[in-house]
């Protein structure tokens, strides 16, 4: 078998839906690091999953629609609102994209999502979740400009690239900027760190991070195909992979 077919097989576990629940956990595991890093840059009030948007919902309600991560800024007191958003191949259609491209593209992706989101709560007045199914549908507003809408915080995406592991071009603005802040602040965790030192741990920290996360899903689907000795076809379980059958991750 030439080695095309291994890197298809791997690259259909990155992007099979049975293997959202392990993409999810991914998502999860880099909006910690940012909540830490966040944190040790001298950031305020820094809280995941911050219930203001969504005041109404219980934490556990699955319906829930909150951002990622929030916090003030240290020095100009802004509240900042993350969203976090990983594109893991060609479900996203963005297949043949890369080196930062594909994860550009889901931050603006999200800006406009979020952009509408504002619009619809705060000029409709628009329930959370009725405000969040308009913000992924193409319809106008009767009058006025969803893309002016004011709010009270900063807006951030932050992209990332799975299979090359590219940061965003939103995402390496921000960074600086939280390096800047850290340098400022001079936390006691600084003490004996350069700010370009402990910029660099952070970005190295995510990415191997995000790198665990795909092959925690490769391996999962490993694991599946050799515990799936007969597939849903009803052939034996094969390092192979194919559009009609869903082997590697046959039983995730």
């Amino acid at each position: 078998m030439g080695a095309a077919r291994p890197r298809e097989w791997a690259l259909h576990a990155l992007t099979c839906s049975k293997g959202a629940g392990k993409r999810g956990v991914v998502h999860d595991w880099l909006s910690a690091i940012f909540q830490v890093m966040l944190e040790n840059a001298g950031f305020l009030h820094v809280e995941l999953e911050d219930v203001w948007w969504d005041a109404g919902a219980a934490y556990g309600d699955v319906d829930h629609r909150r951002p990622d991560i929030t916090c003030e800024h240290p020095t100009t007191h802004a509240k900042y609102v993350f969203d976090l958003v990983v594109w893991w191949g060609a479900s996203a259609g963005l297949d043949e994209w890369g080196g930062s491209k594909a994860a550009a593209a889901r931050e603006r992706w999200k800006v406009r999502r979020y952009r509408r989101a504002m619009w619809a709560r705060h000029v409709e007045q628009m329930s959370p979740e009725a405000a969040v199914v308009w913000a992924d549908s193409d319809a106008e507003p009767d009058g006025g400009d969803w893309t002016q809408v004011e709010t009270t915080h900063v807006f951030v995406p932050l992209g990332f690239e799975a299979r090359t592991g590219a940061f965003g071009p939103r995402t390496r603005t921000f960074l600086r900027e939280v390096v800047e802040v850290a340098d400022a602040t001079s936390s006691a965790d600084l003490y004996h760190w350069c700010a370009m030192v402990w910029g660099e741990h952070w970005e190295q920290r995510l990415g191997v991070k995000l790198a665990q996360g795909e092959a925690s899903l490769v391996l999962g689907a490993v694991a599946s195909a050799r515990a799936n000795a007969e597939g849903f076809s009803g052939r034996k379980a094969s390092p192979e992979w194919s559009p009609t059958d869903c082997q590697p991750c046959a039983s995730l």
